[in-house]
């Protein structure tokens, strides 16, 4: 609730299951959940797949990509957020988007585009990160695999959103410092003349590692939840080599934990089924696959980079947000009227929580005021929906063509090229 103004500003509140305790998540641990999951493995190969292209042509080609990744992830955001508040659900994933937006076929497709690109990237991060940890240790490629996704998997599952927010932190602190280490001492090395070359000719095959290298969008639902749908939050040598694995080592960690818990959250809601396992078994179900997959072939880092940048990213992440954001602005019959009745149910169920979180009492004492409190809020909380239709992306219809034709005219140049 604003104070200043009387409005509500978000349609629900995230309470600790065990205390009631309302936690809700930070802007400054949703930023560097963003920023963790972006520097990842596409990142890293980038010195290799753009080395032809040149400086000046792979700078102008990030920016491009940067661009783009910043607008599908908002529309992402916007169609999370306009889902939520139409039909109540506290916990929307990219398989409820599309279906709520496109129809179950198109949520078919986003449900296998989802699992193929998260698992092409967990087996190119447990890949190299295991490379790693078996080099660094002298492990077998397995048990150095094991012990990066079950470590850092772990993490994952052992700790709350406030303690996972400060270890990703640190984490992504300690990529940043060792990568202006490496920057630091290679630095001397740098071949001036060479930045201004320019070989356009060779940006098309580059292009889909770029757009993997600035990829989030996996995280942006979960990201929503945690914030609470608020709108207004959306908006070479001796040292070099040391160094070059640990910050790859740390780029690829901070990345790897962001799909995870996207993954997790993803799964129960893919195949309801899962919604009935513990959640150890939903992490082991992230986790073990690419651990045995990672060790298959010497050359998986890269090709699963390859694919899943070419039909992961531009589909799912790219032309399909256009297609929803499309359906969710322009199209009111893609969303059937049960919404205000969902909406009643989850504020229902939702107030009554919130009366004996915060309320003076023990929870035992919530009864009567609760169902009054609950009353009140779903009134609220059911206005808000009704008017809320939120639009992250300025442009209009324009830019949602726009950005869908630049995701379907990048898979088309891989055919060609």
């Amino acid at each position: 609730m604003n104070l200043q103004t009387g409005t509500r500003t978000t349609l629900y509140s995230n309470l600790n299951p065990r205390t009631l305790a309302h936690e809700p998540g930070t802007l400054w641990g949703a930023t560097l959940l963003v920023a963790g999951t972006t520097v990842g493995a596409g990142i890293l190969a980038l010195p290799a797949v753009t080395q032809a292209s040149g400086f000046a042509a792979t700078t102008g080609t990030l920016l491009g990509c940067g661009a783009f990744a910043m607008a599908t992830g908002l529309l992402i955001a916007e169609v999370n957020m306009n889902v939520v508040a139409r039909y109540g659900s506290d916990n929307v994933t990219f398989t409820t988007m599309a279906e709520k937006t496109l129809g179950p076929t198109a949520a078919s497709g986003a449900t296998f585009l989802y699992i193929f690109h998260n698992y092409a990237l967990l087996v190119a991060y447990v890949a190299r990160a295991g490379q790693i940890v078996a080099t660094q240790s002298g492990l077998p490629p397995l048990a150095g695999a094991a012990a990066f996704a079950m470590g850092f998997g772990g993490l994952c599952y052992g700790t709350t959103q406030s303690q996972f927010d400060r270890i990703n932190g640190l984490l992504l602190g300690m990529a940043v410092a060792a990568f202006v280490a490496l920057l630091t001492v290679a630095g001397s090395e740098v071949d001036w003349p060479v930045l201004g070359r320019a070989n356009w000719a060779t940006v098309p095959p580059t292009i889909p590692v770029m757009a993997l290298a600035f990829v989030y969008h996996n995280i942006v639902p979960v990201i929503v939840h945690n914030l609470e749908c608020d709108a207004r939050k959306q908006s070479g040598g001796p040292v070099v080599a040391p160094l070059v694995q640990a910050f790859s080592f740390l780029a690829i960690a901070t990345s790897f934990t962001g799909f995870v818990l996207a993954a997790v959250d993803f799964l129960p809601d893919a195949f309801k089924p899962l919604a009935s396992v513990p959640r150890a078994g939903r992490y082991a179900l992230v986790v073990l696959p690419p651990i045995l997959l990672s060790t298959a072939s010497p050359g998986i880092f890269f090709a699963s980079l390859d694919i899943a940048g070419t039909y992961g990213v531009m589909t799912l992440y790219g032309m399909m947000p256009a297609a929803m954001a499309w359906a969710s602005r322009y199209n009111a019959g893609a969303v059937d009227v049960g919404g205000d009745a969902a909406l009643a149910a989850a504020g229902r169920s939702t107030a009554a929580v919130m009366e004996v979180a915060t309320g003076s009492g023990a929870a035992t004492s919530a009864g009567a005021e609760a169902g009054e409190t609950a009353s009140r809020v779903v009134g609220e909380a059911a206005a808000v929906g009704a008017a809320r239709t939120v639009e992250l992306v300025p442009g209009g219809p324009a830019v949602l063509l726009l950005t869908g034709a630049a995701a379907a005219a990048v898979i088309v140049s891989q055919w060609v090229y």
